[in-house]
C-alpha cells in the first residue's frame, strides 16, 4: 500500500497539495498500526470462542493487560521498522521482498538467541551396550551460554519486536517492562531515522 503512492503519483501529489513530509511519514505509520492493532483484535476475538472448551485464561487482570500493551507495543515496532522500508524504497516489488525478508530475518535472530538460551548446562551421551540404552555420566555442555554473554542474549531477545513476539507465544514474560521500553524505543528511534531520510529523499 505504502509504495504504491510513489507508482501512482499520490507521494507527489501530496507534496504539492501542501502535506509536510513528516505529517506524509507519521500518517502512514499511523495507519498501519491501527490497521494492524485492528487485524491482531479480530483475532484475539476469534479466540474468545474457546472459553466453553478451555475456560478463561489463568492468570490476573493486571498480568492480561500487560501483556495486551507488550503485544500492541512490539506491533508499533514492527510497523515503524516497515514503515521505515516502505517509505524509503519506491518500488512495490522490492519493498515487498526486502519487508517479508526483514521479517524472517528477524525471526531467524531471535530464534537462533533463544536456541542458546535453551541449551542445558550438563548433558549425557548415550551408549549403545548389549543391555540395551545407556547414559553416561552428566558432563558440562559446551554450548551452554552463561555469565554477560547470556545476560546480552537475554535483553537482545527482548529488544527484538520479533523476540517479544516469540516469547508472547509461549508465555515467558518475565521482564514486561523491559519489553516495553524496547518496543518504545525501537519505533520512536526508527521513525526518527526514517524521517531524516524521507526528508531528504529525491521523489522525482
Amino acid at each position: 500500500y505504502l509504495s504504491t503512492e510513489y507508482s501512482d503519483g499520490i507521494m507527489r501529489n501530496k507534496i504539492i497539495g501542501g502535506h509536510t513530509r513528516r505529517n506524509i511519514y507519521l500518517s502512514n505509520l499511523t495507519l498501519s498500526f491501527l490497521a494492524s492493532i485492528f487485524m491482531t483484535f479480530m483475532g484475539l476475538l476469534g479466540g474468545l470462542v474457546g472459553i466453553p472448551t478451555f475456560g478463561v485464561w489463568k492468570i490476573n487482570g493486571f498480568s492480561m493487560f500487560c501483556r495486551i500493551l507488550i503485544l500492541i507495543l512490539f506491533l508499533l515496532a514492527f510497523c515503524a521498522i516497515f514503515t521505515f522500508i516502505s517509505m524509503l524504497l519506491p518500488n512495490k516489488s522490492v519493498s515487498a521482498v526486502i519487508t517479508i525478508l526483514t521479517f524472517f530475518g528477524l525471526l531467524l535472530m531471535a530464534s537462533m538467541m533463544m536456541n542458546k538460551l535453551d541449551q542445558p548446562a550438563m548433558i549425557s551421551d548415550t551408549i549403545l551396550t548389549v543391555d540395551g540404552i545407556q547414559f553416561s555420566d552428566p558432563m558440562p555442555n559446551p554450548k551452554y551460554v552463561e555469565g554477560k554473554i547470556r545476560d546480552i542474549l537475554d535483553f537482545a531477545i527482548d529488544l527484538l519486536p520479533s523476540g517479544q513476539g516469540a516469547r508472547f507465544s509461549i508465555n515467558e514474560v518475565n521482564y514486561p517492562v523491559r519489553m516495553m521500553l524496547s518496543s518504545a524505543f525501537i519505533s520512536v528511534f526508527v521513525t526518527a531515522l526514517g524521517m531524516f531520510f524521507f526528508e531528504k529523499k529525491d521523489l522525482k
